[in-house]
């Protein structure tokens, strides 16, 4: 009886830090969200170059850049989180 009422008890605490788990992660994601509600306060570098074409989808911004040596390179923007997602350099025949 007495091993009983020690499980009892202990799935008690897990269950109230489970739902304080739960709310903790809540919370942290919701100030997430209004950090990300502001994309377009960020700066963004570019290289030197000049920028040869660009082309926006959902939620994100590719920047065809021709570099000072001639190679052209991809440069993905996340909009949502205004970050550079990633670069692809680009390479001729």
């Amino acid at each position: 009886m007495q091993a009983l009422k020690a499980l009892v008890i202990l799935m008690g605490v897990l269950i109230i830090a489970a739902v304080v788990v739960i709310i903790v992660t809540i919370i942290n994601r919701s100030n997430d969200d209004a950090q990300r509600s502001g994309p377009y306060n960020k700066e963004i570098i570019l290289p030197d170059g000049e920028i040869v074409d660009m082309a926006a989808a959902p939620g994100e911004v590719t920047i065809r850049y021709r570099l000072p040596d001639g190679r052209q390179r991809l440069i993905v923007i996340d909009t949502a989180r205004g970050r550079v997602r990633g670069t692809l350099d680009l390479v001729g025949p």
